[in-house]
């Protein structure tokens, strides 16, 4: 009886964690704003300044613009005119299989490996250290 109460103390309690991290990721998701199914406007780029304030360009239609934006309110900074030179990159996403078979094939103790930062699935960069 001992064992049965245990491992049902157990399921719930792993229960209570799944659940609890489930609507905190979706919580938290809201709040981010990565909830978006607006046809009309796109964030290009978004910028914290500090934990509460941010700075958004927008597309709204065929129009940029650059947003302040705190906890409290929204700010229109300035429009992007079309003789305004901006690059928009595209950052490549850290694929962890690729990391990991990198460190299989070269050696997780490599001093080499220790001392290499990846800033995408193709794009390596050696630090000085």
């Amino acid at each position: 009886m001992g064992d049965i109460l245990a491992f049902l103390t157990t399921v719930l309690i792993i229960v209570f964690v799944i659940g609890f991290a489930y609507f905190t990721t979706k919580w938290m998701g809201s709040k981010m704003g990565m909830q978006s199914n607006s046809q009309n406007m796109k964030v290009i780029e978004k910028m914290m300044i500090t934990p509460d304030k941010s700075l958004v360009i927008v597309e709204i239609g065929k129009k940029l613009m650059v947003l302040g934006m705190s906890a409290n309110s929204v700010e229109k900074i300035c429009d992007i005119d079309d003789d305004m030179e901006l690059e928009f990159k595209e950052i490549n996403p850290i694929d962890f299989g690729d990391i990991f078979k990198e460190k299989l094939k070269n050696g997780f103790n490599n001093k080499k490996n220790a001392s290499t930062e990846y800033r995408g699935s193709d794009e390596i960069q050696n630090i000085e250290e």
